[in-house]
């Protein structure tokens, strides 16, 4: 797989000649899950088609491009509750520790 190309580029070709950007998309996209592991690409392949069916459902591209930033702050509001929830569990918490408090005194005093 050759590297993407700078933004600059990516926007002239999806400007001048949309299939070759497409094709270049979906190669991109096709690259990565290739290389996911078992475990990890059916849940990228499942993303995958939930983001082509926002593209698809959208008016513009705006508009696609607004949902599937909407979906990835679902996303990631989901896994913050998740996490603040397992933190609340009590194998989380520390347990508190006792220690001996050594008292400081000053030079010069008795």
């Amino acid at each position: 797989m050759n590297p993407i190309p700078q933004f600059d580029k990516l926007a002239e070709l999806a400007k001048h000649s949309p299939q070759e950007f497409e094709k270049l998309r979906q190669d991109t996209i096709d690259h990565v899950l290739v290389q996911a592991s078992e475990h990890s690409e059916r849940r990228l392949k499942g993303l995958q088609f939930q983001i082509e069916m926002e593209r698809r459902r959208a008016i513009t591209p705006m508009a696609s491009c607004i949902r599937i930033s909407q979906m990835m702050h679902e996303s990631l509001a989901e896994l913050t509750a998740l996490l603040r929830q397992e933190s609340q569990h009590s194998y989380c918490t520390p347990t508190p520790r006792r220690a001996d408090v050594i008292p400081l005194k000053r030079p010069g005093s008795s």
